[in-house]
């Protein structure tokens, strides 16, 4: 019969495309799993919001973040970054600290006399990193 040989053919493409489109079952998962936590609720404590600024006596204002929310099992990393408000330029900071504390004490550092800096702290759950909270404030050198 001379439609067997095309029949094996036909199999074979149907078997090795078959075979070519299954997922992997090993590892091809991309990654741990995000475990699920509560979203980041955060509080700057000894901090006044926009649109009041914030009045330092020297080079640094100290200040807590608490965190509200459940603590990540892995805790939190708190990073800052300070920008002088007019020229833009930025402010060297202390490196981002990880805490499992429900509150942290923390200093913006570098302040510049008589200038406007605009502070970002920027608090991220260790152990879920899209678990991110942003809060700006604006802080004012009077020395």
């Amino acid at each position: 019969m001379r439609l067997q040989p095309y029949l094996i053919a036909a199999l074979c493409v149907f078997t090795l495309a078959f075979t070519a489109c299954k997922k992997s079952s090993k590892g091809g998962g991309g990654g741990e799993p995000q475990p699920n936590e509560e979203d980041l609720k955060v509080e700057l404590v000894n901090v006044v919001l926009p649109p009041t600024t914030n009045p330092a006596q020297a080079a640094t204002f100290p200040f807590q973040v608490k965190v509200t929310s459940k603590m990540p099992a892995k805790g939190v990393r708190i990073g800052m970054q300070a920008t002088v408000k007019f020229s833009n330029t930025p402010l060297t900071q202390n490196d981002a600290i990880v805490s499992s504390a429900a509150t942290t004490e923390t200093s913006v550092i570098n302040l510049p006399s008589k200038n406007e800096v605009t502070v970002k702290v920027i608090i991220t759950s260790e152990s879920k990193p899209s678990n991110k909270k942003e809060i700006e404030f604006v802080v004012f050198n009077k020395s």
